[in-house]
């Protein structure tokens, strides 16, 4: 009987499949962001002549 309660993931794995196309199609534009807080400060950080 462990057949008769079985989920059809069918349907899940063809929106998988259209999200995973889309990003083929479109693929994310922008770089990671790469810094760290000591450069962010030291960048903020007025400078005194």
């Amino acid at each position: 009987m462990a057949g008769e309660s079985c989920l059809d993931l069918r349907p899940a794995f063809a929106e998988v499949g259209k999200f995973i196309q889309s990003l083929q199609d479109y693929p994310p534009r922008s770089a990671s962001v790469d810094f760290n807080i000591d450069e962010a400060v030291k960048a903020l950080t007025p400078k005194v002549p």
